[in-house]
This record gives structure tokens, C-alpha cells and sequence, in this order.
């Protein structure tokens, strides 16, 4: 099975979670690679992939593994859900070798995790496998850092998957005349994940084109049955005579044919 390793972006700033105390104590220094995974999968197939936990301390870290749904909200923050939903989750078919492993002073280790997928699976799939520190402090007053990161899985099946996407609210807000913002709610409505990105395109009451902003999309991703907010600016000076307008808001979704578009009247 092929990794894809993607960079760490700021909507994946989730897996750097950590819950601080407010004295000095002992902390941990520990990172896990890759950060996100993303792979096709075959129903009823058994894979593996290799994490790999770097120990930056100079003490042994021992370590709890767990397993968690993935979700994300409106600015495409990813997060662990609350309420398990079958339909979009691999939580359960992760096989980690262990619940518990320890790690020598600035050393690393490859923790081997199996992905079971189940026969008749289809679309995609959501998870993150979570790597939390075990506290164990050294005396009755120490305070401690409990560190908590992890890898987010995005698996798609190579069969079976239906790519599909609706913008559900087009807003605007204008400043001063000076720049205005569009607010582009995008809503996945098919079986697997997509990155969308697009553009705003302006028109004068003659409709006639005068100007076009991107999209501000980052890496554009949307989950299964999730929202994301895109954002877009207009503040072209030399353009934006006063005068009434009217935007078209253009997504594309990779993979399906039609861009998404939909259409706002306003003025300055």
C-alpha cells in the first residue's frame, strides 16, 4: 500500500494537542510521523503502514495508543468527534500492535499498524490513531505536561465512491468600500472526501466581467456530510468604481465535470 504523506497545515493543527499546567514539572518531547496518511483501500483487504515516534528527551517516554474518530469544523480545523458514526469511520479497523509502548531516551521507534477493511466497504473512511504520554510523576507535588498528537487517516476505497458537493450559503460583508469579503459555505454531500478550490468572479450592472478573487481554500479539504467556510476577497482599488454588481461564485471539485457555482447581487 502507498503512502501519500502530506505537509502539516494549519488545518491540522488539532494533533498538537496539549493540556498545560500552570507550575513547572516534567514535560515530554516527542513527535509521531507522518502526521496525516491518505490511501486507497480494497474491501476486504489487510494493509500495513509504519509511524514512527521520535523521543526528543532525555528521559524514556512511555506511550498510550488509542484510536478516535476524525471530524472537522468550518474553518477545516480537524478535531476527534464525539459520537462514533459507522458510516464514514476506520476507528475500528486499525490493529495496533500494542496499547502501550516505551521508547528509549533520543531514540525512535516504527509502531506497525494493520488497517482491516471490512468486506462490502465503500467511499471513504476517517480516523486517527492518537498517541497520548502515561503519566507517571516522580514525587507527590509534581506537576506535569501531558502531551497528546497523533496521525489523521484519510482512506478512500478504490471502488465503489460518489464525489459530490452543493454550496449551501453565499455572504457578504463590505468594508468601507474599500474591500469586500465573500463567505462561500461548501457542503459535501457524496461518500468520500475532496479538495475543492474556485474563484469569485465580479460583474458590473452591464455584465460586463470587471475583476476576479480567488478562493482562500488552503488545502481545500472537505470531509463526508461536513461544512467548510471559503473566503474570498475583493479590495481592487482601481476597480471597484462605485455602483451595483453582482458576484458568481465558482467551486470546482475535483472529479466532477460541473463547477458549482451560485450568485450574489450587491453595491458600493
Amino acid at each position: 500500500m502507498k503512502n501519500c504523506i502530506l505537509k502539516i497545515c494549519g488545518v491540522f493543527s488539532l494533533l498538537l494537542l496539549l493540556f498545560f499546567s500552570q507550575s513547572p514539572g516534567r514535560s515530554f518531547n516527542f513527535i509521531v510521523m507522518p502526521p496525516i496518511v491518505e490511501e486507497k483501500y480494497k474491501s476486504g483487504s489487510m494493509s500495513k503502514i509504519n509511524l514512527t515516534v521520535h523521543n526528543n528527551d532525555s528521559s524514556p517516554l512511555t506511550l498510550l495508543l488509542s484510536t478516535a474518530d476524525l471530524t472537522m469544523d468550518l474553518q477545516g480545523k480537524a478535531g476527534i468527534a464525539e459520537r462514533h458514526d459507522e458510516t464514514f469511520s476506520c476507528k475500528e479497523w486499525f490493529v495496533l500492535p500494542s496499547p502501550r509502548i516505551v521508547i528509549a531516551p533520543n531514540a525512535q521507534v516504527p509502531i506497525p499498524i494493520g488497517i482491516q477493511a471490512p468486506y462490502g466497504a465503500f467511499g471513504g473512511k476517517y480516523g486517527i490513531i492518537l498517541l497520548q504520554t502515561e503519566l507517571k510523576p516522580r514525587a507527590a507535588d509534581e506537576v506535569t505536561l501531558l502531551g497528546q498528537t497523533g496521525t489523521i487517516f484519510l482512506l478512500e476505497s478504490a471502488g465503489q465512491k460518489k464525489r459530490s458537493a452543493i454550496i449551501r450559503d453565499v455572504k457578504m460583508t463590505i468594508l468601507k468600500a474599500e474591500e469586500v469579503q465573500f463567505h462561500v459555505l461548501v457542503h459535501n454531500d457524496g461518500n468520500v472526501h475532496f479538495r475543492a478550490k474556485g474563484y469569485v468572479l465580479i460583474k458590473n450592472h452591464l455584465d460586463k466581467i470587471v475583476d476576479r478573487a480567488p478562493l482562500q481554500v488552503g488545502t481545500g479539504l472537505v470531509l463526508p456530510a461536513h461544512d467548510r467556510l471559503f473566503q474570498a476577497k475583493w479590495n481592487n482599488k482601481r476597480k471597484m468604481a462605485a455602483g451595483e454588481y453582482r458576484a458568481i461564485v465558482n467551486v470546482q471539485i475535483p472529479g466532477v465535470a460541473k463547477t458549482l457555482q451560485k450568485a450574489i447581487s450587491f453595491a458600493i
